[in-house]
């Protein structure tokens, strides 16, 4: 009887032993899977950061950009209000000579 119980308890042992490296290996296999996630994760992060980089450059220089855009159209509004005084001026100064030579030319005529 005493055989029986040691060959029992012996089998009983194995299963334990069976059970425990059963359960060992799935915690191990549910560690390598979430290895893996966070590695996937970190690859990710990094893709980000590189991308979310890319677009602060991205937006420096099209501030830049902006910039040099709005002062090279104050200029050309000023070029331009100046080149339209000239005109102005340019459009007076003819009307005045013809209502000049309007008024003079009749009486030039009369005297001569």
């Amino acid at each position: 009887m005493s055989q029986l119980n040691e060959g029992f308890s012996s089998t009983s042992n194995e299963n334990q032993n069976s059970a425990q490296n059963n359960r060992l290996s799935e915690f191990q296999n549910q560690v390598e899977e979430v290895k893996v996630e966070v590695s996937k994760t970190i690859v990710l992060a990094k893709e980000r950061n590189g991308k979310v980089e890319e677009l602060e450059q991205r937006a420096e220089h099209l501030t830049q950009n902006a910039t040099q855009f709005k002062q090279g159209t104050e200029k050309l509004k000023r070029k331009m209000i100046c080149r339209n005084n000239l005109y102005c001026k340019l459009i007076t100064v003819l009307i005045v000579v013809l209502a000049i030579i309007g008024i003079v030319a009749p009486l030039l005529y009369f005297f001569i």
